[in-house]
């Protein structure tokens, strides 16, 4: 189970690092202004107008929640042998 939370973890990474590497992503960042900062406000008009990145961000969002639902089922499982134990394991949660 251990070993299934590592990989979860892994791929929860491998996931988040594509979406950065995307070309969705790589072309907004590439239309942001580099010559001032921007507020949030300014940032969310430059999201809200390309389309591309709003599905492959979807596409990020469900592919997460299926490992967040994996995720959720594997610490239950942990929580219930827990339970039965006569000695509590140690053991780490990852960071959501």
């Amino acid at each position: 189970m251990e070993d299934s939370l590592l990989q979860i973890q892994d791929s929860w990474t491998t996931h988040n690092r594509q979406f950065e590497e995307s070309e969705e992503f790589q072309a907004l960042l590439k239309r942001l202004p580099s010559d001032r900062f921007l507020n949030s406000t300014a940032i969310s008009q430059y999201w809200i107008m390309d389309t591309n990145i709003q599905h492959r961000y979807q596409q990020l969002g469900g592919s997460l929640k299926v490992l967040l639902k994996k995720m959720h089922r594997i610490v239950r499982r942990l929580f219930n042998l827990c339970k039965r134990c006569h000695r509590q394991p140690r053991f780490r949660l990852p960071k959501e």
